[in-house]
């Protein structure tokens, strides 16, 4: 297994804790963390060994990072819309599956989507577009913490502050912080920032790199659930950054042969696609989020991401510089 191989995992994961109702709680969010800290990782990375600092390599840098997450991005939207005016047709409910489904109500938040500036929980035809914001915001940071180690823990410093006060007001008022802490800019600078400083420190941290072991850990950190409901929401995140951090170190180096690469490729329509093709065969199940119809949404999605690499993604690669 390579990187790209532990992306695809991470983003079936998302799928299938979207998609089925009975996946073990706390996965998709690790994987998004997981996400975040790979992308700090190989940002930094690219932008020390291969784009540089230049103002070319920076253009070349953001030109390369528009082609990967807008064309196909733009095409989810397009199906997202697409999908739910049909299923409104027959009066289906698409905010069943996820709550995030919706279109922009005003043109500035049409705009706000179709560009992912960096809003709050706006809804979308792509409802895993909040992610993708962060992301997009974080392309522009991580120069910042790539180009300097100082700056990089001040980012997770910063980060860490931030989750620990969102905790804080979590136990003494008893509100749910955890939307706060996962998915806003702030507290998601912990596992952008912690990417970059893997990367800094790789010499250092690559010798406790144990691919197998560093994996298995990851999986058994997301099944403390059935024993523990409250631990992903808490400190289970954390735990699964860390452990995220060692999969990254420990598999950075590893070669990746042709189904590491064609499972790489496919992590990005998946996640992109995955709840608008689940929208797509409600229609053909009397119980949705089953698990059988998270089998044939898993199966939906494979061929229709591994269609759209072929038709988009791949005459999109050489437009790159």
């Amino acid at each position: 297994m390579s990187l790209g191989s532990f992306r695809y995992v991470l983003a079936i994961f998302v799928l299938t804790s979207h998609l089925w109702a009975g996946m073990p709680q706390g996965f998709a969010a690790y994987a998004v963390w997981g996400f975040f800290l790979l992308s700090g990782f190989l940002m930094t990375l690219v932008l020390n060994e291969k784009y540089t600092f230049s103002t070319t390599g920076i253009k070349k840098y953001f030109y390369n990072r528009a082609l990967r997450i807008y064309p196909m991005y733009w095409i989810a939207m397009i199906l997202g819309s697409g999908t739910m005016l049909y299923l409104n047709t027959l009066q289906y409910d698409f905010k069943q599956l996820n709550h995030e489904f919706g279109f922009p109500d005003t043109l500035v938040n049409w705009v706000s989507n179709i560009v992912l500036l960096p809003t709050y929980f706006l809804e979308n035809p792509v409802p895993v577009a909040n992610a993708l914001r962060i992301e997009v915001f974080y392309y522009f940071i991580i120069i910042l913490l790539a180009i300097d180690k100082r700056i990089a823990w001040l980012g997770f410093f910063v980060g860490l502050v931030w989750n620990i006060y969102l905790l804080f007001i979590s136990y003494s008022e008893k509100v749910d912080t955890f939307g706060l802490r996962y998915a806003t800019l702030g507290p998601c600078s912990i596992a952008f920032a912690g990417g970059a400083i893997l990367y800094h420190y790789k010499s250092f941290f690559g010798r406790f790199s144990n691919k197998n072991l560093s994996l298995i850990t990851w999986m058994l950190n997301g099944l403390i659930w059935f024993k523990l409901p409250q631990y992903p929401w808490g400190i289970g995140i954390y735990i699964s950054l860390a452990l995220s951090a060692w999969v990254v170190i420990s598999l950075y180096k590893e070669k990746a042969n042709k189904m590491d690469l064609i499972l790489g490729d496919l992590s990005y329509p998946v996640y992109l696609l995955h709840s608008t093709l689940g929208l797509i065969l409600m229609p053909y199940f009397k119980e949705f989020r089953s698990i059988e119809f998270m089998f044939w949404g898993f199966i939906l999605t494979n061929v229709i991401s591994f269609i759209s690499i072929q038709l988009v993604d791949q005459p999109i690669k050489k437009l790159k510089i």
